[in-house]
């Protein structure tokens, strides 16, 4: 037995693609920077959305420009954006760790989790962790966590799967963290740390253009499956 899933009424997608201009992001051992690695990810993506989803896509930033996290969140509010994915690249004073995982809006984890937001917010740590409780009371409603959860899943999931067929992938998973611009976007979204950038074989493929066109394509696949849920569920 099969149940139908209608696709879910999805119009306006935005693509975030982190950092930009005079801010790098995190810089690999071999001078990679962030903004540049999630800048060419985030056009490929917004190519795909708009070829294969037949849904209209903007961006954050579609150049080298620097745009502060607070503005980001105000562009796609103000556009009325129906989901909201962010790109970033990943870094860990251990430069062994690898691997991807996906953020939805929430207390941090673990430690971890904290940090790499704090990262990304450019704030202190100790500053983070001081303002959550506050933002958590606030009216994040319960549709927008729960369908953010399912989007990271989705995307997730995906992730894996694509790149798993061509990597060594490491599957750090789904996690929450108080990103700024996951809490104040009033729509589903999303952050996807693609890899580290501070691990020399993950700052070297993020360095080719397969590598990026395949992550590309994996967030894509997330994003399809979230809006389009299959259409046979199977019982």
């Amino acid at each position: 037995r099969s149940a139908q899933r209608p696709a879910r009424d999805i119009k306006l997608i935005v693509v975030d693609p982190g950092h930009g201009g005079k801010d790098p992001g995190a810089i690999g051992h071999s001078g990679t920077a962030e903004k540049d690695v999630t800048l060419q990810v985030g056009l490929k993506l917004r190519d795909l959305i708009a070829k294969r989803l037949d849904k209209q896509v903007l961006m954050t930033r579609d150049r080298d420009v620097f745009i502060e996290l607070g503005d980001r969140a105000k562009f796609a509010n103000s556009k009325d954006a129906d989901l909201f994915v962010s790109i970033h690249v990943n870094s860990h004073p251990q430069r062994t760790t690898k691997g991807l995982e996906v953020y939805h809006f929430g207390q941090a984890s673990d430690r971890r989790a904290l940090e790499v937001a704090a990262r990304e917010n450019d704030v202190p740590v100790k500053d983070l962790a001081a303002g959550v409780q506050f933002i958590l009371a606030d009216v994040l409603t319960d549709k927008k966590i729960q369908d953010s959860l399912e989007l990271a899943h989705f995307t997730r999931q995906a992730m894996v799967t694509r790149l798993d067929e061509h990597y060594d992938v490491v599957d750090h998973g789904v996690k929450t963290a108080p990103f700024y611009v996951l809490r104040y976007t009033a729509m589903p979204s999303i952050l996807a740390e693609i890899a580290f950038i501070s691990n020399s074989t993950e700052e070297r493929l993020m360095q080719t253009e397969t590598f990026l066109t395949r992550m590309a394509e994996a967030i894509f696949d997330g994003v399809k499956a979230y809006v389009n849920p299959l259409q046979t569920v199977k019982r």
